[in-house]
């Protein structure tokens, strides 16, 4: 985890000393488009992620169901 955030913050200085004008907040209207459209795609494979695991779960639990009646 600490490794992880090292290089974060080790790459975001490197790219601020390579690229000046990111620093100086020229691109923060497209970043924020970037960020909100990341944002909806993620929750949205979230979302169908979550639908089929709920769907496996009831399947289980209807295998689970038919073997004890037996």
């Amino acid at each position: 985890m600490g490794g992880t955030t090292f290089f974060a913050v080790a790459g975001s200085f490197a790219v601020r000393r390579r690229f000046p004008q990111v620093g100086r907040g020229e691109q923060n209207d497209m970043v924020g488009v970037l960020l909100g459209m990341y944002g909806a795609i993620y929750g949205i494979i979230l979302a169908f992620g979550a639908v089929a695991e709920w769907e496996n779960m009831n399947a289980a639990q209807g295998v689970v169901v038919a073997e004890a009646t037996y």
